[in-house]
């Protein structure tokens, strides 16, 4: 009798030991799993190597599971009808069944939720040595399930998605591992290569530029006020950039005493950027050849604008400004006192702006800038006091410069999304 309870009881432990077993090998994340790989100890990376194998591992996992609570069923009916009688084997089914259910189910699986890097590191040779012992029924049973499995199979996601990673770093953010700047910066850098140079660049109406038929002597003021250290040369007509002159080649020249010098004389060569091309093209391609400014071109190859690296820098960082420079605020700045409402620039990049509203707007990149969007919206430039309406909330136009939005209000319905 004592060597059957013990048996019994050696049974109810193991199927203890295969439940926390298969919970801390599927709960376990792809950054536990790659510190699993990189880990010194054997079995860290044996238990690594396993959840590349998940076929095996769970199908091990639940023979093992099945034989054990089969068999621990088996004796607790055998022992209730040899020593308590056929009358009392019911009661000791219910119970086995709710002793399992506490200390061969839940129990083990609440625990492995806690600790499933040192449990699978714990049962990792085991694990492997049973699917070893049972590998031709591992084998049987695994490629009849894969038979099955093929009838319903369905194309899905694999992977690590870009909207997975963003929940991630919220995840992070809520329970305290990173700070909201931290988070913030994050996030701009999983959507950095989304950027378009359109929608960052300096546009050409913007843009302080000088001819190169001129003498340096004509536009030294002008170099010196602007405060910009790169300005863009045109040949004939603006629309024809075909260099960049630096400040500090200006200087040089007032040294040398060539300010009667035209400022063909001193442009340097620029690069030529398409606007459909992404803030990452551009970064690597302002490190690669050591520049600061490029010019960018439309579809026809005519002059856009100019991008720097503080504009790409700045979708990082937010806004950069110098000692010259002076602050116009945030693009996208709350009203206080005024539950969801927002003044936002319309330069403001559509992309940050889904962004920071918490939108989720399929291919926000292509849309530009908000003003951009908002003008697809209507189909026409609007006025000034014009109200446009979308599935998001309540865009009214409070500033405008000419044909050019540049102030807008935006009252979010949340409600919506």
């Amino acid at each position: 009798m004592i060597n059957e309870l013990i048996i019994i009881f050696v049974l109810i432990i193991l199927s203890g030991v295969f439940s926390s077993t298969e919970t801390a090998y599927t709960s376990l994340s792809i950054i536990q799993i790659k510190e699993l790989e990189k880990s010194k100890h054997k079995g860290s990376r044996l238990a690594a190597k396993l959840t590349h194998q998940k076929d095996i591992l769970l199908t091990t996992i639940l023979i093992g599971n099945n034989v054990v609570n089969i068999s621990v069923s088996s004796l607790v009916t055998t022992f209730c009808i040899k020593y308590l009688g056929q009358s009392l084997v019911a009661y000791g089914t219910g119970l086995l069944t709710l002793v399992i259910l506490i200390f061969g189910e839940v129990t083990p699986k609440q625990l492995a939720l806690n600790d499933s890097v040192k449990i699978a590191r714990a049962m990792s040779y085991p694990i492997f040595l049973l699917s070893k012992l049972l590998f031709p029924l591992v084998f049987f049973i695994k490629a009849f399930g894969n038979i099955i499995s093929r009838l319903f199979k369905k194309d899905g996601i694999k992977g690590i998605t870009l909207e997975g990673l963003m929940h991630a770093v919220d995840a992070a953010e809520d329970s305290g591992i990173v700070h909201e700047y931290e988070s913030d910066l994050m996030q701009k850098v999983l959507h950095f290569s989304n950027n378009p140079i359109k929608t960052i660049m300096t546009h050409r109406k913007d843009v302080f530029i000088i001819s190169a038929d001129q003498k340096i002597s004509e536009v030294f003021s002008d170099i010196v006020n602007s405060g910009y250290s790169r300005i863009p040369v045109y040949k004939d007509t603006k629309e024809n950039i075909i260099g960049i002159v630096l400040v500090r080649d200006i200087l040089k020249a007032q040294l040398n005493n060539k300010m009667e010098d035209q400022i063909s004389s001193i442009i340097r060569e620029p690069i030529f950027v398409p606007e459909t091309k992404h803030a990452d093209y551009i970064f690597f391609l302002f490190k690669k050849k050591k520049l600061q400014l490029a010019i960018v071109l439309d579809e026809y190859g005519g002059f856009a604008g100019v991008i720097s690296m503080e504009d790409v820098a700045e979708q990082l960082l937010g806004e950069i400004y110098d000692e010259h420079e002076k602050s116009d605020g945030e693009i996208i700045k709350e009203v206080k006192g005024v539950k969801d409402l927002y003044l936002i620039q319309g330069e403001t990049p559509f992309i940050q702006f889904c962004d920071e509203m918490d939108i989720d707007f399929k291919n926000a990149e292509k849309m530009g800038t908000i003003a951009a969007y908002l003008m697809s919206l209507t189909g026409d430039i609007p006025k000034e006091k014009d109200s446009i309406s979308d599935e998001f909330g309540i865009y009214t136009i409070s500033k405008m410069n000419e044909r050019r939005i540049e102030e807008i209000k935006f009252n979010r319905v949340r409600d919506s999304f």
